[in-house]
């Protein structure tokens, strides 16, 4: 079969080209000096030879073919032509002085498989009227067979499998990249139905889908099918509803995904390797912490555990979740930096003491900025003590710049520092703590964290479970405390 040209510079040339084939001189001058007139480019011939010879030659758009020529048959001549796949798309009208009626017509366009019949003499108009008639024609078909052609490439050079379904789930025509892939021959896929490839758990699911085919909708999905000898792999098909020959069948692309679920399961693997590295990194932190301080050990869990609430009630991502619950745990890390004797003072701090306590979010940031990790572990401690207002620290951050997770963080912070005891101060109570937050809400606080957080709380009972921890009974200086809830709103609550 010849290849489609596709619109080259000499098909072009082509498509006004017309072959003029006639033993009568005066017909063959005629002929094309009516046709050189209307723009069309003429050979001409007077022999079934030349006729052969010429359209194999020049491949012209139109054979103009007496049917009587003195050495050969004009039927036999145009029948030889339209069988010649190199000549495909080279349309054939037969020429005939003899008037005969249509059916005799048909008998001979039968025969000869030509494409029209033209009775002669003729006359200018009429003659050139059919003649760009039987071109509109030929046009049309020219086009069809060029799209069948370019789909023909398509689906036999194809890296993905290709193949046609019938509705009943009969392999009708499949590609090479197909029958490989599943190590087959394509006339062995051919005696095949799509059950003799499905695994049990993809023919559960193939009448379903099937119905949605059916019904007009286009899929994509995967499956997994057997492989010949006898090994499962997996697929990635799109399907759709066509039309072949009038009738409906179902059009299959199908791309072997072995080797992306291989890279996704090691990336998997990887990050899950990963996540166990920061869970050991994270208990590393923690223990330093608790070695320290264990204060801030138990403030650090009791603030983690109820930010993991409110999130989950919020119905954040579980990743998201996840992060939160890795930065809730380490996220006064910052505080290993400051001496021991005023994180434990038992006493209201100077401004150059409580200067240095607020420094914790900005060295926690720097102890953990370079550990690699699938959280924004750093910026959620770096910013669990911003406001919503821009009056936290250590960058006066406002509203939206403020990560969703340090947002729910700062709430319940400061909810778990004034609920719990310290070695300044006693509990200042879960009253007092709710209490500042609704008052702060959109103010200092994010308004859905508090809204969530006083839900959580009052509604559904849940406990910080204060008791869980050491408890300092040293007594006390008298007068307010460190942790006091602020006198003014804007004024900072340490924790």
């Amino acid at each position: 079969m010849s290849m489609p040209e596709f619109a080259t510079p000499e098909a072009l040339i082509r498509k006004k080209t017309i072959l003029v084939v006639d033993d009568e001189p005066d017909v063959v001058w005629a002929t094309t000096r009516m046709l050189e007139k209307a723009g069309y480019t003429v050979l001409s011939g007077s022999t079934a030879a030349e006729a052969s010879s010429l359209t194999k030659m020049h491949r012209p758009a139109l054979v103009l073919l007496d049917v009587v020529l003195p050495d050969g048959d004009g039927l036999e001549v145009a029948r030889q032509i339209k069988l010649d796949s190199d000549l495909a798309g080279v349309f054939v009208v037969l020429l005939s002085g003899i008037q005969i009626s249509p059916q005799e017509q048909a008998v001979g366009l039968k025969s000869a498989q030509a494409d029209g019949y033209v009775i002669k003499p003729f006359s200018n108009v009429d003659f050139l009227a059919r003649i760009e008639a039987f071109l509109r024609i030929r046009s049309v078909q020219e086009a069809l067979r060029e799209s069948e052609e370019r789909y023909r490439i398509l689906f036999t050079r194809a890296v993905d499998g290709i193949f046609i379904l019938s509705v009943n789930g009969k392999l009708v025509e499949v590609n090479e990249s197909l029958a490989r892939m599943h190590g087959y021959s394509t006339q062995e896929m051919l005696h095949m139905t799509l059950k003799d490839l499905d695994t049990p758990e993809t023919s559960q699911l193939a009448p379903e889908r099937m119905s949605r085919v059916l019904a007009g909708e286009s899929l994509t999905f995967e499956v997994e099918h057997y492989h010949k000898d006898g090994h499962v792999f997996p697929l990635e098909v799109s399907v759709s509803l066509i039309s072949s020959g009038g009738e409906s069948c179902i059009q299959c692309f199908q791309r072997d995904i072995t080797e992306r679920k291989q890279a996704e399961e090691d990336l998997k693997e990887s990050v899950e390797h990963l996540r166990r590295a920061i869970h050991t990194t994270i208990q590393v932190l923690v223990l330093a912490v608790e070695t320290k301080d264990p204060y801030t050990a138990g403030h650090q869990k009791r603030t983690t555990n109820l930010a993991r609430a409110m999130a989950a009630e919020m119905n954040l991502p579980p990743e998201k979740i996840e992060g939160l619950r890795m930065a809730g745990a380490i996220h006064d890390i910052g505080k290993i930096s400051i001496p021991s004797e005023i994180l434990s003072k038992p006493t209201e701090l100077p401004a150059i003491e409580y200067s240095l306590i607020k420094e914790h979010a900005r060295h926690g940031y720097e102890i953990l900025k370079d550990v690699e990790s699938p959280w924004p572990l750093a910026d959620i401690v770096y910013q669990h003590h911003e406001r919503i207002n821009g009056s936290g620290y250590p960058r006066g951050l406002k509203g939206e710049e403020i990560l969703i997770e340090a947002r729910i963080l700062a709430v319940a912070d400061v909810v778990e520092a004034m609920a719990s005891h310290r070695p300044y101060r006693p509990a200042l109570g879960m009253g007092a703590a709710l209490e500042e937050i609704e008052k702060n809400r959109g103010i200092l606080y994010d308004p859905a964290a508090v809204e969530t957080c006083l839900r959580l709380i009052r509604e559904k009972g849940f406990q910080l479970e204060v008791d869980a921890y050491p408890i300092d009974k040293s007594p006390l200086r008298p007068g307010r405390g460190r942790n006091m809830p602020p006198a003014v709103p804007g004024q900072e609550v340490p924790n």
